[in-house]
């Protein structure tokens, strides 16, 4: 009876840890291997999705499409939820006002973020007091 005990214990604990470590893990996680599609920001009022301005990290890396252009550059990230994005290369296509418009506030905004948070499926890019400026959905795998 006491080694059932001894071992209930132990499973005990270690789901235990397992819930605090995804808890962990939900707030500050590694974003190597993941793409996420923008779907609101700050600032404005206007609808993001229709540019598909998205963002894929890989190898300490940051890269996707800006509405009209693309873009690359290094990240970092932590320690904490400490983010930020460096120099980007970008093309230097144009295209519709509108369009021009979107990715000038998403740049502006990029350079802006120092927190970042995922929460399920959302990763929010956020300011120095953690306030999102971006907010973005996981594409699916």
């Amino acid at each position: 009876m006491r080694r059932i005990a001894i071992l209930f214990a132990v499973a005990a604990l270690a789901l235990a840890s397992c819930a605090f470590s995804d808890l962990t893990d939900d707030l500050t996680p590694d974003l190597d291997g993941t793409g996420w599609s923008l779907t609101g920001w700050a600032g404005s009022r206007v609808d993001p999705v229709p540019f598909r301005i998205t963002m894929l990290f890989a190898d300490d890396r940051v890269s996707g499409r800006s509405g009209v252009n693309s873009f690359a550059g290094a990240y970092t990230r932590g320690p904490d939820t400490a983010f930020t994005v460096g120099d980007l290369e970008t093309t230097e296509m144009g295209g519709p006002p509108e369009a021009m418009q979107a990715e000038e506030t998403f740049r502006s905004l990029l350079s802006r973020v120092r927190t970042y948070r995922r929460e399920g499926g959302l990763l929010m890019l956020g300011d120095e007091t953690g306030q999102p400026l971006l907010v973005l959905t996981r594409l699916n795998d």
